[in-house]
């Protein structure tokens, strides 16, 4: 869960997750590491993309794309650049 306030930006787990593991479809903590290496990727991705300097213009549609895009900018310490 990603939540936005005046003490800045925090990423911590769901209390009630959207995505339960029922033993037969759904999320299975057995490709925990696989997500973790797909978000240090992705992090890297945004960082080689935007280079070191400069301000960062990030379109927002509101849709889930340009959020999770937004989750990862922050997430890889670009808040004082967007």
């Amino acid at each position: 869960m990603l939540t936005i306030g005046r003490e800045g930006a925090a990423l911590r787990p769901s209390p009630t997750p959207l995505i339960r593991f029922d033993g037969t479809r759904g999320y299975s903590l057995a490709l925990e590491p696989q997500l973790e290496e797909g978000i240090a990727q992705a992090k890297a991705a945004i960082l080689l993309g935007v280079g070191e300097t400069g301000p960062i213009d990030l379109p927002i549609t509101g849709g889930k794309d340009s959020r999770v895009v937004l989750a990862l900018a922050l997430a890889a310490g670009l808040k004082d650049r967007l």
